[in-house]
């Protein structure tokens, strides 16, 4: 691929602005050989995975292990008797070669993300307890650019902080090693994987991939727009602390997760869901006009809910479970961390957990936008 095929590629997987600065004039082979930043080597090749002569996730999950693993030291420096983390990275390593089931990688992920919601005395065993739930979380389809932010963590974890001078000899290792053990991705042209005939629904009706993407996006990206937020939050209050840039983060992930619902739902298929979402999320974030450190907020967010949001509103069986779910969406979207858990409202208070704009009228009013939203999408796919 030359150095114009390389950044039409990066525009359109919508790659970070320090991305396409550095890779401008740089042909693929160059870029791969060349590059110093293992957290950029891994964002790309999870972006093309499915795409012909990239790695698969499985290989790069493994990656991401190692990746993580290198960031134990910190955390069994500080808790020695404590093996959570080593388990979560024996049986996301034992899923990547086909001896554990997504389900048990999953719940490994939960078990690493309530350490990480601990504080921890140090920023090094911090981002240890970080790197691990990445690496965790990168073998779920639902995940996006988690093994990215397992090299991101690993660097910072063995840095002990964000000592940026100490960050390039510590990336160039993480570079060197993601080289030696991930091929080096022989694509010779962007071809995003569904325009091959994975979303045979949509060809079937006549539109092409690119067409469908688009009609898909749109109703999202006004439904879920900032100017809606505006208008449905309107007069609530936020945490102390929580800026409009963290709220919208996560309204916009519940669009992203609407997106979600409506394609598993259609397909339950991983490799034809993977391909509608690579290709509108992109198209989700220009309708949306994303700044870049919201954007980031959103990456951020969906990384490390989106999986425990699917899996609880797969537990919605009627109106009461939905009347909770989104009660809990609704908190997180304005500052309240209300865990996506197995436990109803009261049990969560027991506990000390506080909701935030739990009128029932806002939850009932963000819970049809976000059905309806589902529905319109699946009729676009089915």
């Amino acid at each position: 691929m030359n150095a114009a095929g390389l950044y039409d590629l990066l525009v359109k997987l919508a790659a970070r602005k320090e991305i396409l600065e550095w890779a401008r004039g740089k042909p693929l082979d160059q870029a791969w050989e060349e590059c110093e930043r293992a957290d950029w080597m891994l964002w790309l090749c999870e972006r093309m995975i499915g795409n012909e002569g990239w790695p698969t996730r499985q290989q790069i999950v493994l990656v991401a292990c190692d990746c993580a693993e290198i960031a134990l030291g910190a955390w069994e420096k500080r808790y020695p008797k404590n093996p959570d983390l080593c388990k979560a990275l024996e049986v996301t390593r034992a899923w990547a070669k086909g001896k554990a089931t997504l389900e048990e990688v999953r719940h490994a992920a939960i078990n690493v993300r309530l350490l990480v919601d601990i504080p921890s005395r140090d920023t090094a065993s911090h981002f240890a307890k970080k790197a691990v739930y990445a690496a965790t979380i990168a073998a779920d389809p639902l995940s996006q650019d988690a093994a990215a932010e397992a090299a991101h963590d690993t660097v910072v974890a063995k840095v002990g902080g964000f000592r940026v001078l100490f960050f390039s000899r510590k990336y160039k290792k993480l570079a060197d090693m993601v080289r030696e053990k991930l091929d080096y991705p022989a694509l010779t042209r962007f071809q995003p994987q569904s325009e091959g005939g994975e979303m045979a629904h949509q060809s079937s009706k006549g539109a092409a991939p690119n067409d469908v993407a688009d009609m898909i996006a749109t109703p999202i990206g006004s439904s879920f727009s900032s100017t809606r937020f505006t208008d449905v939050f309107k007069g609530q209050s936020m945490a102390e602390g929580w800026t409009l840039g963290d709220a919208l983060a996560v309204w916009y992930s519940l669009g992203h997760f609407a997106l979600v619902v409506a394609a598993w739902s259609v397909y339950n298929d991983q490799t034809q869901v993977s391909g509608i979402l690579d290709l509108c999320r992109p198209r989700l974030v220009k309708l949306w006009n994303v700044p870049p450190d919201v954007l980031d907020k959103l990456r951020t967010v969906v990384n490390e809910t989106e999986a425990a949001a699917f899996a609880s509103y797969s537990r919605c069986n009627k109106s009461n479970d939905l009347s909770l779910f989104f009660s809990r969406y609704v908190s997180r979207i304005l500052g309240a961390p209300v865990p996506f858990s197995e436990r109803d409202m009261f049990e969560d208070q027991l506990m000390g957990i506080k909701y935030l704009g739990s009128d029932p009228i806002l939850c009932i009013a963000v819970c049809k936008l976000f059905v309806g939203v589902c529905v319109e999408i699946k009729e676009l796919l089915g």
